[in-house]
């Protein structure tokens, strides 16, 4: 999905946008969604206001960038952007990394290296499928002047939650399976 804009707030010399898309990684096969809050002054403006008065078109430049790893943090997003264009500051990027699929017909798991228990579960049951699922947060609460420009202050804390979706029946063996890891079941 493009990334699309939509207007939340006009403030004289600052718009205030949300940007929302999905890119695929063939390299991993996982989605990433994200939603990404920015203000824009007048001085480059990479997103012009559609005719409908709500909306947003999004420069191809910006566009471009909008293309992440999945090993970046949510911070570094906020980061590139703040830093490639000058008259956006964005103050909050919510990004969700879905995948891998784990099932009997993955055929790259050398890319994400699968994980024991989805292994162990699919050779029992073949018809077992497990999703993996991250959403990683960062925000830029405030802004401070760097050569004569506004720059974000971007706190850089890696705010990463990780979910598994699988089967109630084998929850609790995929949760034993993963204790000490910060991760959430998630039964179907």
């Amino acid at each position: 999905m493009k990334p699309e804009a939509r207007l939340v707030q006009r403030l004289g010399g600052e718009d205030l946008w949300n940007i929302t898309f999905i890119n695929y990684s063939p390299a991993s096969s996982h989605f990433h969604l994200y939603v990404i809050d920015v203000w824009q002054d007048i001085r480059e403006p990479q997103i012009t206001l559609h005719e409908d008065n709500k909306t947003g078109i999004v420069s191809l430049p910006l566009s471009e960038t909008l293309h992440f790893a999945d090993e970046n943090a949510a911070w570094y997003i906020l980061e590139t952007i703040d830093t490639r264009f000058r008259s956006l500051h964005p103050v909050h990027v919510s990004r969700a990394i879905i995948g891998p699929y784990e099932n009997k017909y993955r055929v790259k798991p050398e890319t994400v290296p699968a994980l024991d228990i989805a292994r162990t579960l699919i050779a029992e049951d073949p018809t077992t499928n497990i999703l993996r699922f991250a959403r990683q947060y960062a925000y830029a609460p405030n802004h401070r002047t760097v050569d004569e420009e506004l720059r974000q202050i971007v706190a850089k804390e890696n705010w990463r939650d990780e979910m598994i979706v699988c089967k109630g029946a084998y929850a609790p063996r995929v949760s034993q399976a993963l204790l000490g890891r910060n991760v959430r079941i998630i039964e179907m």
